[in-house]
């Protein structure tokens, strides 16, 4: 799992894209594509490698999907493995 996070987050606005969803609300792909001044597609795709990489979790409501991270998976995986959050 480290490896397919520390891959998807070399990108630079994947990197980013998780400092914004640290703040523990959901956040949808037009909010952070507008903080992080990338197109709609671009945005969704970057999402998906996040997601398939590591702890962001989704939610569909009506059109809108929002992320967020699941902080419990990441307390969890960095305790496991002597990490501090």
């Amino acid at each position: 799992m480290i490896l397919s996070v520390l891959s998807a987050l070399a990108e630079p606005t994947r990197l980013a894209a998780p400092q914004i969803l640290h703040d523990g609300d959901k956040h949808c792909v037009c909010d952070l594509m507008r903080r992080l001044g990338v197109t709609q597609g671009r945005m969704s795709r970057h999402m998906r490698v996040l997601k398939q990489a590591g702890p962001l979790i989704d939610r569909r409501n009506a059109q809108w999907l929002r992320y967020r991270i699941w902080h419990r998976i990441c307390s969890v995986y960095w305790t496991q493995h002597g990490l501090k959050a």
